[in-house]
């Protein structure tokens, strides 16, 4: 059988990879040929990843190596699969005041309302370029001061979800900054006894898909660091016990 001595010397050999593909045979723009397996891709044509027959993994190849033949067929097959890309993030969590307003409203009692949203910013770790994406977020409020502007008591947590698409590709170290939909955080203030009860923002939790709607990334922030993402929390039905 014969190589491509051209193509292996260009090759990065790394492990072998664990995607599905199918052992074909390959032939150079030299006419020589080799068996193997398209078993991934970085979204460019410089950057597919082969296995050969005996399991090593090439990556960083570039499609102009290959025949026209099976250059169409490469592109054929790109189009139809899920790039293979590295998606590591830093994340950087702030929130953001919109607007505000305090107001006496009789001699003993001040009370406000903030609008507020979290924002976040993405920033690309990965030396790969990702894109598109979505980011599902969902964050938490402390209410603890009801509609009327008094004290409600007792803390009643509220989840607010949503998500945005971020329609940019985005290269090393290039940040995309999402702002969630705001929301109104009241407060209540009395002049006596320095009874003060404010609603607070809570934590906030974001997963990244691809253009393929795949789950790549996900991200929570300290204060729900052990929360699930709403409707996967565990389920205690109770036991039996028969004695």
């Amino acid at each position: 059988m014969q190589r491509f001595p051209i193509l292996i010397v260009a090759l990065v050999v790394s492990a072998a990879g664990n995607l599905p593909a199918e052992l074909r045979s390959f032939t150079s723009t030299s006419g020589e040929t080799m068996q193997m397996e398209l078993i991934g891709h970085k979204i460019t044509e410089d950057s597919l990843i082969l296995k050969t027959e005996d399991g090593r993994e090439l990556t960083g190849v570039d499609i102009n190596l290959f025949a026209e033949g099976d250059r169409e067929y490469i592109r054929k097959w790109m189009d139809e699969t899920t790039p293979t890309l590295d998606y590591h993030f830093r994340y950087e969590v702030k929130t953001e005041k919109i607007d505000s307003t305090r107001n006496k409203i009789d001699s003993y009692k001040t009370v406000g309302a903030s609008t507020t949203a979290y924002e976040v910013k993405m920033t690309n770790l990965s030396r790969d370029t990702v894109g598109p994406l979505k980011v599902a977020y969902v964050f938490f409020v402390d209410n603890f001061v009801d509609g009327g502007m008094t004290t409600s008591g007792q803390n009643r947590e509220v989840q607010i979800s949503g998500s945005l698409p971020i329609a940019g590709r985005l290269g090393f170290n290039h940040t995309a900054t999402v702002q969630t939909k705001p929301t109104t955080l009241e407060m209540v203030d009395y002049d006596y006894g320095n009874l003060r009860e404010r609603d607070r923002l809570a934590g906030i939790m974001l997963r990244v898909y691809d253009s393929g709607e795949n789950l790549v990334n996900e991200f929570k922030s300290s204060e729900v660091s052990k929360k699930k993402w709403p409707g996967e929390e565990e389920t205690k039905e109770g036991k039996v016990i028969i004695r």
